[in-house]
């Protein structure tokens, strides 16, 4: 025979079952999973009606997109773990999916900086991405990998999407990182440029040079 201790436990233990406030335990660890099933729980989770404000918030910011203006560029600020790259990347993905149905050119690169580099690795590494360059330890200037780049997307149309994560890991050439960026790189281009930048500090653009910030 249980005794009331027992009862109690058991009590306890089927009441926290049947209300539990975890939908699945395995949202609790999203970065364990694919980027597919990320975005599965993702879909799950806002068809819950949770972050309507953000989302209506990123989905004015983009809707110029779809009459053909231009939306300016966007700083995601916020704590680590509260979802700011995956949220992104989803909703990326929907307004690519917009724009496929719709016939509108939408190219976009993610620009993952987990650790911190110099400006060489950062403009390196996105020259690798859009198809532009090879890996380089030394050997080739800066200016050599911005003309790369610049040569990658001089023939694409419509919306070009850079975003930058963590983007306050450029620790060498801070600014000649963002001035190519933000000054350089629109003029060189035919498609409109949209810079996403993503950091969990939210004073990281302190050090930036005035011009590049206004």
């Amino acid at each position: 025979m249980e005794t009331d201790i027992q009862e109690r436990i058991r009590a306890e233990i089927e009441h926290a079952a049947e209300n539990s406030i975890i939908i699945n335990q395995e949202y609790l660890d999203d970065e364990q999973l694919t980027r597919e099933r990320q975005f599965e729980v993702l879909t799950e989770i806002f068809n819950m009606n949770v972050r309507d404000e953000e989302i209506r918030a990123i989905s004015n910011h983009f809707s110029p997109v779809f009459r053909n203006g231009h939306p300016i560029h966007l700083s995601v600020l916020g704590k680590t773990g509260t979802g700011k790259t995956i949220s992104l990347l989803w909703f990326l993905a929907q307004i690519q999916k917009l724009c496929e149905e719709r016939g509108i050119s939408f190219r976009q690169a993610h620009l993952d900086l987990c650790c911190p580099a110099p400006c060489f690795r950062a403009l390196n590494t996105l020259a690798c991405m859009l198809g532009a360059s090879k890996h380089y330890k030394k050997g080739i200037s800066l200016e050599e990998l911005m003309a790369r780049i610049e040569l990658s997307l001089k023939t694409s149309k419509g919306y070009v999407v850079i975003f930058v994560d963590e983007a306050d890991n450029v620790r060498t050439d801070f600014n000649t990182f963002y001035q190519f960026l933000i000054k350089r790189l629109p003029q060189r281009i035919s498609a409109r440029l949209v810079l996403i930048f993503v950091s969990n500090r939210l004073n990281w653009t302190d050090n930036l040079d005035p011009r590049v910030k206004s």
